[in-house]
């Protein structure tokens, strides 16, 4: 009986170890040094990326009917790349000071903060996100002269953090980051810093970054493979067995 309750408790601990492996998440970073606008247009126009919103800072002179801070909505259906102008905001951007952000969807309401200055969207709709893409974009005039410069840095999804940063500079540099393992609510914070040697900020989206939210469609499933957290859940109760069956032999 000491035996079968042991094999027992083996048996349990085993499908807890196959559950926390099949459950766990942790948002994954992966940086896309080579993806162009014409790339992640691409990704849209194949249905390998559906875009559910876009929450998104720029540089702009302050005042309307310009604006700095957006949650953009996409036209349905999220298919191709196209997007309307939802909440906005003025947003007075310091020459090289750095300003926290904030981005928390919650399943139903969209949360976007830029030191201090808060966006909402309310009532989102039934929507699966699953990735994300970071954009900046720095696009001078004279693309020979460092002008302008926009980088994201300390970036954290769901606790989990990114060791680099998202940086574009000099010319018409844009430059992404992909970020995906994490649920269908998050939190991501960070830093944004924009400066500029023009004598004016440069206008509107010259200087800009972006969080594009959305999913990726599932691709067909390969053939079935058992998972090594599986394999050890039948190794174990096949052992436990062979020692259960031994034992049985040695009473009788």
């Amino acid at each position: 009986m000491t035996r079968l309750f042991g094999f027992f408790r083996m048996l349990v601990f085993a499908a807890a170890v196959s559950w926390s492996a099949a459950t766990a998440q942790a948002a994954t970073f992966m940086a896309l040094p080579t993806l162009t606008d014409t790339d992640f247009n691409n990704l849209i126009s194949s249905g390998q990326f559906i875009e559910d919103f876009i929450a998104e800072g720029r540089s702009g002179v302050p005042g309307p009917p310009d604006f700095e801070l957006v949650i953009q909505d996409i036209i349905p259906p999220a298919v191709g790349p196209g997007s309307t102008v939802g909440p906005t905001a003025q947003f007075e951007w310091t020459n090289g000071m750095t300003e926290s952000f904030r981005l928390v969807f919650d399943g139903t309401d969209i949360t976007f903060d830029v030191g201090g200055t808060t966006l909402t969207r309310t009532n989102v709709g039934n929507v699966d996100v699953d990735t994300m893409y970071l954009r900046t974009r720095s696009n001078d005039e004279d693309s020979n002269v460092l002008e302008s410069t926009v980088e994201l840095s300390n970036l954290v999804v769901d606790g989990m953090s990114f060791a680099g940063s998202l940086l574009s500079q000099d010319g018409d540099t844009v430059n992404y980051l992909k970020v995906t393992d994490f649920g269908n609510t998050f939190i991501m914070t960070g830093t944004v810093n924009l400066a500029w040697t023009t004598p004016e900020i440069p206008r509107r989206s010259r200087l800009a970054f972006q969080i594009k939210v959305g999913n990726t469609p599932p691709v067909p499933p390969p053939p079935a493979v058992p998972e090594p957290a599986s394999l050890l859940v039948w190794s174990v109760l096949g052992l436990g067995m062979l020692g259960y069956c031994r034992a049985r032999r040695h009473i009788a």
